[in-house]
């Protein structure tokens, strides 16, 4: 999120005129991010940066799970199941701050919502809001319309058998592909660090989580019952003795227990779940989401947990794919009622305290930009990036907030990638990307040559790390924050050029 808020702040500057390094980057206005950034850039004119962005994600997670009961109202007037999506915003792209993501949740489910409903009584004026949908979709995500494409596309497949019916239909949506072919290309030719190969990363952790990262249950207490779950499998044990860390392995490097594994798990959710499927197109947005969150790529472009950011799909498609007419589904009505609502009010107040020990963790960050001077070089070092409650790395990118707040240039930065605000290709960038190489050794950092490219050098880590790095800054930069946990330093002038 710190790198979504540094490309803002930096936008901005560089329209108004004063962006203090304006030589180094240059706008790129074609690329599908616009969404987010505008929506934070108009807030952003009247708010501070990180204010402006916590009002637009707050309204974002506000939205999706109103948006999956529209798409339920598709299917069924039954309101017990939307208990059930409110924690849904909460998930890995909630966790991982991916902001463009967030905002085109709710837009795509929405958009699905709207898209079904035009396919059954297709018109003009229909087809033309769902070409500006698709424009909508495309300039939050291109992940997000690529989806929306797919769901559109099994809809009309299952329903449509003459197949100018089906591309006239759908033309609103296919006129999109070609700029996207054109900004593949452009991506593919122009930023070979932002067009990097896919990677799968399959392993069993997927199956374990596929479910709690679809109810925001992505938090390390969730985690670790999910794996003492696994280690809880006759089994398992059976084959590997007590060791979840073993067992977890294992089935990771055999392929026949991991699909087993993968099927037992599918099989239990849905029956926990679930009334009966419906054997129609309704059920095909599930499968496809299911897929992707087991088999699914882990990065494309550059864009990492593709697989499990989809996951926020995953109950609203389940909804929409099961027979409500069901006796068995009639009949769980009310206690579904009771159970949903109980369920999300206990997942919400979990969040919530992540929340606030997270918030507490972050002072001592606020504190050090507060001390530090505007539009200076900065260099982060990330000895320990977890947080407490959640499972994700969340300080790698957090010296992006000074950059935010402040202007100046950070180790660690969007830039580097295909987004909105990108160095120029020519550009001398005195500074790079090194905290995880010096926090894996702070002898390979050159404090005398590396040191002079950089103003301040932000730490985070344990007590005896902290000592580590100062007894190797000690000439060459002095202490001016720390409180056990972060600490800032200041390179002395004599440094200077």
């Amino acid at each position: 999120m710190p790198m979504h808020a540094t490309q803002v702040a930096t936008l901005l500057r560089l329209l108004s005129g004063t962006e203090h390094y304006s030589s180094l980057f240059w706008i790129n206005w074609f690329t599908p991010y616009w969404m987010g950034y505008l929506l934070t850039a108009g807030l952003a004119k009247f708010l501070p940066i990180i204010l402006a962005i916590k009002c637009i994600i707050s309204i974002a997670i506000a939205a999706t799970p109103w948006a999956a009961s529209k798409l339920r109202l598709c299917v069924t007037q039954d309101s017990s199941w939307d208990w059930l999506f409110l924690p849904i915003g909460y998930g890995v792209a909630f966790n991982c701050g991916l902001l463009n993501f967030i905002i085109g949740t709710p837009i795509a489910l929405l958009s699905i919502a709207y898209i079904i409903q035009y396919l059954s009584m297709p018109n003009i004026k229909s087809g033309f809001i769902v070409f500006l949908l698709g424009v909508i979709l495309f300039s939050a995500h291109i992940l997000i319309f690529m989806l929306v494409l797919l769901v559109a596309i099994e809809v009309e497949v299952c329903n449509t058998k003459n197949f100018r019916v089906f591309f006239l239909k759908l033309l609103p949506l296919f006129l999109l592909l070609p700029v996207i072919a054109i900004w593949s290309i452009q991506v593919a030719s122009y930023d070979t660090h932002s067009f990097s190969a896919i990677e799968w990363r399959i392993s069993i952790n997927r199956t374990l989580r596929f479910l709690p990262d679809a109810l925001g249950l992505n938090y390390k207490g969730f985690i670790g019952i999910q794996e003492w779950i696994a280690g809880c499998l006759p089994v398992a044990k059976y084959f590997y003795g007590n060791s979840i860390r073993e067992i977890i392995s294992f089935f990771n490097h055999n392929a026949l227990c991991w699909v087993m594994i993968s099927a037992f798990n599918v099989v239990a959710w849905a029956a926990i779940l679930s009334p009966r499927f419906i054997y129609n197109w309704r059920l095909l947005p599930f499968l496809t989401i299911l897929t992707i969150c087991i088999i699914g790529p882990d990065r494309i472009f550059n864009t990492l947990t593709v697989s499990e950011r989809f996951s926020a799909f995953l109950l609203p498609f389940y909804v929409l794919s099961i027979d409500h007419k069901s006796e068995i589904c009639l009949e769980m009505s009310k206690r579904r009622t009771k159970i949903f609502s109980f369920l999300s009010c206990v997942l919400l107040l979990a969040i919530a305290s992540c929340m606030l020990g997270y918030e507490k963790d972050m002072k001592g960050l606020t504190a050090m930009i507060k001390i530090m001077r505007p539009n200076r070089t900065l260099m982060t070092v990330i000895y320990d990036a977890k947080t407490h409650g959640f499972n994700y790395l969340y300080y790698y990118n957090t010296g992006s907030w000074y950059q935010a707040e402040k202007g100046g240039l950070g180790d660690h930065s969007f830039s580097y990638f295909n987004l909105i605000v990108q160095y120029r290709r020519n550009s001398k960038i005195y500074i790079s990307d090194r905290q995880f190489e010096v926090a894996s050794n702070a002898d390979s950092f050159n404090w005398r040559s590396d040191g002079n490219n950089y103003d301040y050098f932000m730490v985070r880590g344990e007590p005896l790390k902290l000592v580590d790095t100062l007894a190797h800054a000690r000439n060459y930069a002095h202490l001016l924050y720390t409180d056990g946990t972060w600490s800032l330093f200041e390179r002395y002038p004599a440094l200077s050029n």
